[in-house]
C-alpha cells in the first residue's frame, strides 16, 4: 500500500484473422494509475499488445483492477470487453535505515564497502572463471540478518 506497483496487462489475438482494437483503459477504485489507457490498433493472429500501467494501491485490502477494451465488430458496433481482476493489497514494509534496529531488536547488517582496485581485482577473477562474487556483509555474532522483502503472487488475467 502506498507504493507504486507496475501492473502489466496483456490483450492476446486468439482468432484467425487480424482485429483492429480501440482504447484498453485499466482503472481501479482507491488507487492511482499512471499510464493507464492505451490505443491497441491492429492485432495480427496470435499477436499480443502489452500495457504496462503503474499501479499505487492507497490502502491495504482487497482491491478490484477493471480493465475494459473497446473496439468495433464486424457490423461495425462499438463494443466493449470489460475484464474484473482481484487482487490483495498488503501493507507496505517500514524503510529500514543501515544501523537502526528493526521491531525484533535485530541491527540490519552494513554492506561492505570496496574500493575500485577491488572491483577491478574481482572482474580480472571473473574473467578468469573463478569466484567474483561481491564480498559478503559480516553479521554480527548472535545476531541475524533482516530478511529481504517477499513478492506477492497476482492471479493472471482470465478471459470468457
Amino acid at each position: 500500500a502506498g507504493q507504486p506497483n507496475v501492473l502489466p496487462i496483456q490483450v492476446v489475438n486468439l482468432g484467425k484473422s487480424t482485429v483492429v482494437l480501440g482504447n484498453m483503459t485499466v482503472s481501479a477504485e482507491g488507487a492511482e494509475l499512471q499510464n493507464n489507457t492505451v490505443l491497441v490498433g491492429a492485432l495480427d493472429p496470435g499477436g499480443f499488445y502489452t500495457l504496462d500501467a503503474t499501479f499505487t494501491p492507497m490502502q491495504a485490502g482487497e482491491m478490484t483492477i477493471k480493465v475494459a477494451l473497446n473496439y468495433t465488430d464486424d457490423f461495425n458496433q462499438p463494443r466493449q470487453v470489460e475484464q474484473i481482476i482481484p487482487v490483495t493489497v498488503q501493507e507496505s514494509a517500514p524503510i529500514i535505515e543501515p544501523g537502526m534496529p528493526s521491531e525484533g531488536g535485530e541491527v540490519p547488517v552494513q554492506p561492505v564497502q570496496e574500493t575500485f582496485l577491488q572491483k577491478v581485482w574481482r572482474f580480472i577473477r571473473g574473467l578468469l572463471g573463478l569466484d567474483s562474487a561481491p564480498p559478503q556483509p559480516v553479521v554480527p555474532q548472535g545476531e541475524a540478518p533482516v530478511q529481504e522483502f517477499e513478492s506477492v503472487p497476482v492471479s493472471p488475467l482470465k478471459g470468457p
